[in-house]
């Protein structure tokens, strides 16, 4: 007599990539047999990578290094602007790594900038950071005005004078 038997083997969605070795054994009255085959498990990533340590810095007034890290191996991407609508983004380095590092550069001075950063895996699942932001450096010296000369003894006198922005005081004279 013959016997036909269909079993299904369900690999859980964490068993890794692999092959494997499955052993069937059936036993009729006081008969066994048993047979030995290699299973090949092909595990399907869909979890994205995990992004940590997102900084910036080396701003000046017209750029800014930034760096993050990924659980895996990666691509890099940045997505950067004005406001956290973006608008401009850095061009996509597909070499894989799990430290990554970008420049941007021809960035306006002193402003206020939203950037994400951006890493896909081989499997082609997708991790965007949320925002983050830097200013850059003001490049322009402060404006001078009302300048006015007070309290005038034989030994004194009291200068005063407005800036535009916070600065730092100093007056030479002769």
């Amino acid at each position: 007599p013959t016997c036909t038997t269909t079993v299904t083997i369900n690999a859980a969605s964490t068993t890794p990539t692999g092959i494997y070795t499955v052993t069937v054994m059936g036993t009729s009255g006081s008969l066994t047999k048993t047979t030995t085959f290699s299973l090949t498990v092909n595990a399907v990533d869909t979890t994205p990578p995990t992004i940590s340590s997102v900084s910036s810095s080396s701003i000046t007034s017209s750029s800014a290094a930034v760096t993050w890290t990924t659980n895996e191996n990666s691509d890099t991407q940045i997505e950067y602007g004005t406001t956290a609508s973006y608008g401009s983004s850095t061009t996509l380095n597909t070499a894989s790594t799990t430290s990554h590092s970008q420049s941007l550069t021809g960035l306006a001075a002193n402003t206020l900038y939203h950037y994400r950063v951006k890493s896909k895996d081989s499997a082609g699942n997708l991790a965007t950071s949320g925002d983050f932001t830097f200013t850059t450096s003001d490049i322009s010296p402060p404006s001078i005005t009302s300048v006015t000369v007070s309290s005038v003894t034989q030994t004194a006198a009291k200068i005063t004078w407005t800036t535009n922005e916070a600065a730092d005081s100093q007056v030479e004279y002769g």
